[in-house]
């Protein structure tokens, strides 16, 4: 592949968010699969229960692989969004090192469907190419960010999710503390753990939903008072910020872009930007 047909960070960056989900999206069938061999070990013969706890604590590392996998994916697409973001704002690039070296490090998913993701008009601002530009552009992705990250940290904090793993926990003791045999003892035990890991990942993920829109609307409050004074350098370190933020974020599932979708349009209405692009 030549240069001038090589992918865009943007094109990349986007195609690493992307693979990001589906990773983080997996990992909710592995969970699952934990809380069934778990609690189906609770109601088998006491010689066929270790098979189902291998099996659930073998899925529950799967779903833990991913998670990590998945924000690796998210830290990289974020950082290489947030070069595209200085990249369409000024025209240019000051440090080209750091993108080529970012660019080697996104997955085989984003280098295969990275043409596919190539958007001319992802930004909508209209401003001629520096600060000005550079702030509409970061107030119009921040928008995005703080309504779907607040709407993906309500819609997780679900009954099924939120009630599954106390219930596992409460099944689980239950059964350890009535039970006389010890490999059923032992299988309650090691589900009661399994509910704890399940849980704790459905509420860390609420946690970073909830801090990414709340960083988001920190730079956008930021964005409101100071961006027709600030310098350059003012405006990359909130941007630095931001994108730090959404790194640490998990990958926004895409149904919240369609089921927020006149939210977003009425806030956008109301800062320098109103395009269409999700960050």
């Amino acid at each position: 592949m030549n240069p001038s047909s090589a992918p865009s960070t943007l094109a990349l960056a986007r195609a690493e968010f992307d693979w990001a989900k589906r990773l983080f999206g997996w990992r909710y069938l592995a969970h699952a699969l934990t809380a069934l061999f778990a609690i189906a070990g609770l109601f088998v013969a006491s010689d066929q229960a270790a098979a189902f706890t291998s099996a659930a604590a073998f899925s529950e590392i799967v779903a833990f692989a991913m998670r990590m996998q998945a924000k690796k994916a998210q830290a990289r697409a974020a950082q290489g969004l947030r070069y595209a973001l200085i990249e369409d704002s000024f025209g240019t690039m000051p440090w080209w090192f750091p993108i080529l070296e970012l660019k080697l490090t996104f997955s085989s998913y984003a280098n295969a469907h990275a043409t596919e993701m190539e958007d001319s008009a992802y930004y909508s601002s209209d401003a001629n190419p520096g600060p000005t530009r550079f702030a509409e552009n970061l107030a119009e992705s921040a928008t995005y960010s703080s309504i779907l990250c607040e709407s993906a940290a309500k819609r997780i904090a679900n009954p099924l999710l939120v009630f599954t793993p106390p219930l596992m926990l409460v099944l689980a003791l239950s059964i350890a503390l009535l039970s006389r045999e010890v490999a059923i003892i032992e299988t309650a035990v090691l589900g009661a753990i399994f509910a704890g890991l399940i849980g704790s990942d459905v509420v860390a993920t609420m946690v970073e939903f909830g801090d990414a829109a709340e960083t988001s609307n920190d730079v956008l409050k930021w964005l409101e008072v100071h961006k027709k004074h600030a310098s350059d350098g003012d405006l990359y370190a909130i941007a630095a910020d931001y994108a730090d933020a959404m790194a640490s974020c998990p990958p926004i599932p895409t149904r919240e872009h369609a089921s927020n979708k006149d939210r977003i349009a009425e806030a956008l209405q109301r800062t320098s930007g109103s395009g269409s692009s999700p960050p």
